[in-house]
């Protein structure tokens, strides 16, 4: 039986719920951040009911249509999942104390994965020169070498910027920089960060007039971040909202993975899993390179290795060569103003060497092309919802280069119907005596 209070129609409003029951229970020693996230989430979900939102508010329905409404005002899948996981706090609580009847049963927006972006060191490098240039003081610091030694803390430490505008003096100590448990995210584990002589430097040069905190700001942090945005500006770099603080956080993993060392540890977190969503893969040294050439490896196709049974059979490397001498001889034609020699050496390129399935690759864009990564988007390959990035040797991108003219969206264009697609590949394997002729085909050729 449901308990009873004040309210619409006698029944408690969330907002009671959360400040007589969920607070106490699960809140204490939270931040008045998490306190005012709550609270704003509860206020969104009235504003979609148009009136103060109850428990009895709280089915499957009602909480559904508040997440389809949010993402028809434009809200990112990410802060719509935000906003579902606190009301299911709130209602799973509930439940479970007896004031809902039903526990619930809403499933999450689907979050396309988003590939993390982290500076280069060229874009690292105009940045720190960038900082350099800020006019006026900030409580007697000059403002050029406050950036600097912030970025510098950044860099080094891949702290997050809360914890770092909290640090005090007394955290240095030595050549280690300790970040309290009360000041990071979560509030329960520390961080102990090795700084190199050159960070101890930079926060040297600002030790002077003397004072307690380190990074003292004396706005708003509104305008914290509109003066990082001048920063960027000068140093010509991106301006987003994913190109702020987090992406100093973001190049510190990234390089730091690149060089072999562990971002995990680094930055704090549990599982590899989540760190893994801070990695530019673009940065990171590619393994395509252990491939030998596409259809160029004829050398060791004399290594005598037996094939498992029960096991689909792969082209061998003696194969691969003459399907690659066999797409030189189609038949000229022109795929949208292209080649078709150059058009099927392309194409066998990227599936050789990203192993893509061919309906993404049709699907493919020059802009998802980014130095030697490829970059297939969820919405090319059926059934993903996560983006997949592929390292590719030059070879293959010498191939795309064969094939740019005439300038044009999409890298393979097929004006014929996707049967003609195949057929045509059937032509290309005959031509190179790798599909055997119907009904003798009793043993693979060799």
């Amino acid at each position: 039986m449901r308990k009873k209070s004040k309210g619409d129609n006698g029944r408690m409003t969330l907002t009671e719920f959360f400040d007589e029951i969920y607070s106490p229970l699960r809140l204490v020693g939270r931040s008045r951040k998490t306190d005012k996230s709550y609270r704003r989430s509860i206020e969104m979900f009235g504003e979609t009911l148009g009136k103060p939102p109850t428990l009895d508010d709280l089915t499957d329905i009602v909480v559904c249509k508040h997440l389809a409404k949010l993402l028809a005002r434009g809200l990112r899948p990410p802060t719509i999942n935000k906003e579902r996981s606190q009301l299911l706090a709130l209602w799973n609580l509930g439940a479970r104390k007896k004031y809902v009847d039903e526990f619930p049963e809403v499933r999450p927006i689907l979050e396309p994965e988003v590939v993390p972006c982290a500076w280069t060191f060229e874009e690292l490098q105009r940045l720190r020169i960038s900082c350099g240039y800020m006019p006026r003081e900030y409580s007697g610091v000059p403002a050029g070498l406050w950036w600097l030694a912030l970025h510098c803390v950044l860099w080094c430490c891949g702290e997050r910027i809360g914890p770092i505008l909290k640090m005090n003096f007394s955290a240095i100590q030595g050549d280690k920089i300790i970040f309290p448990a009360g000041d990071r995210k979560g509030g329960v584990k520390a961080n102990v960060c090795s700084a190199p002589q050159y960070c101890l430097d930079a926060l040297e040069a600002i030790r002077n007039p003397k004072r307690d905190k380190v990074f003292v700001w004396p706005y708003s942090e509104n305008y914290l971040y509109h003066v990082y945005k001048k920063i960027l500006t000068r140093a010509e770099l991106s301006t987003d909202s994913r190109s702020k603080f987090h992406r100093m956080r973001r190049s510190h993993a990234t390089h730091l993975k690149a060089l072999g060392g562990d971002p995990t540890q680094s930055l704090g977190h549990a599982d590899a899993k989540t760190t893994n969503a801070y990695l530019d893969v673009r940065m990171i040294p590619s393994k395509a390179d252990l491939l030998p050439q596409f259809g160029n490896g004829a050398d060791k196709a004399s290594r005598s290795i037996p094939e498992p049974k029960h096991i689909p059979a792969a082209w061998s490397a003696l194969e691969l060569w003459r399907l690659r001498i066999s797409c030189n001889y189609v038949p000229p034609a022109d795929y949208g103003g292209v080649p078709s020699n150059r058009w099927w050496l392309a194409f066998q390129c990227i599936i050789w060497s990203t192993c893509a399935p061919i309906c993404a690759v049709m699907k493919l864009k020059f802009s998802d092309i980014q130095s030697d990564r490829i970059i297939f988007l969820p919405d090319a390959r059926k059934g993903e919802t996560d983006a997949k990035v592929c390292f590719v040797p030059p070879h293959v991108l010498e191939a795309i280069d064969m094939i740019r003219e005439p300038a044009r969206e999409r890298v393979f264009i097929w004006p014929y119907l996707m049967s003609y697609l195949y057929n045509t590949y059937s032509k290309i394997l005959r031509r190179a005596e790798l599909l055997p002729q119907f009904g003798n085909n009793v043993a693979p050729p060799k």
